[in-house]
């Protein structure tokens, strides 16, 4: 916690400010990151809590903790800061894999094939239920499981 409190460099109340306000120009994303591994425990709270009135006696990483205790959701804040900081590049991570889902979308809407597909299935499935229920006039995607789980009438598979 030291060496991380040394890595941002900044008097706490500074800190605590930027925490408070979530201003992530004061802050850099890594640094909240890394800040949120040293979230105090509601036991380290209860026990700093405890000596707060010693605090010049407490350590550099105590007197940290017992002064970041002071900001409200202080865990939450951190961990806000920390995913809009990281945001664009999620986003840039996912942007592939997004534009594939989106042009395999297109591709099976435009399908003929496809849907030539879906109305064989539609009037199969209306064939095999037609003594148990009415006409179907579609279907829900996870029914395309039980379709696995379809015999014949000798019952194999």
């Amino acid at each position: 916690l030291v060496i991380t409190i040394r890595r941002i460099a900044m008097d706490y109340e500074t800190l605590r400010h930027i925490i408070v306000s979530t201003d992530l120009t004061g802050l850099a994303p890594e640094h909240a990151e890394l800040l949120i591994n040293y979230v105090p425990t509601d036991e380290e709270s209860t026990a700093l809590n405890k000596h707060s009135h010693h605090k010049d006696r407490l350590a550099e990483a105590e007197r940290f903790m017992w002064e970041m205790l002071k900001v409200e959701r202080y865990e939450s804040r951190l961990r806000v800061m920390s995913y809009i900081g990281f945001f664009d590049e999620l986003v840039q991570s996912v942007g592939p894999q997004i534009d594939c889902v989106l042009e395999a979308c297109e591709t099976m809407i435009h399908s003929s094939c496809f849907k030539k597909l879906l109305e064989i299935i539609l009037a199969f499935g209306n064939y095999m239920n037609s003594a148990k229920r009415g006409p179907a006039y579609g279907f829900k995607l996870p029914t395309f499981e039980r379709l696995l789980d379809t015999k014949s009438s000798d019952r194999k598979q």
